[in-house]
């Protein structure tokens, strides 16, 4: 029976990475290693990395999107807003848990969406 991609992600999630934090070199699974990437890219801060032409300083700004979806992670997946009959300010379908939305709030960010260009008819 073929496996599904859930599975392959599980079983190369728990592959084996070496990562160097601080100087000091740790072993962790790649999973580890994908989410201490989110933190850096939510937090912002730099990182070194070592290519094939030596090492080389990266900076990342903190990105409100990763930290927004970190939040949702870890409060688990937020529930589907329940649109009132004849309500036709809300969308139906949309998730954001109400802790989110309260940090959102004190942080003064807004959920962004992605912009669609518009196609001019030629």
């Amino acid at each position: 029976m073929p496996k599904s991609l859930t599975e392959y992600l599980r079983e190369v999630g728990e592959e084996e990475v070496t990562l160097t934090i601080n100087g000091e070199e740790h072993k962790c699974s790649k999973t580890e290693a994908v989410a201490r990437k989110m933190f850096l890219l939510a937090q912002g801060g730099t990182e070194t990395i070592t290519t094939s032409e030596g090492e080389a300083t990266v900076v990342h700004k903190a990105d409100p999107r990763v930290a927004k979806m970190l939040r949702e992670f870890t409060e688990g997946r937020a529930a589907v807003e329940v649109v009132p009959e004849g309500d036709k300010k809300h969308k139906a379908g949309r998730y954001d848990s109400s802790v989110s939305k309260r940090l959102n709030e004190r942080l003064g960010m807004k959920p962004s969406r992605p912009v669609i260009p518009k196609l001019k008819n030629e």
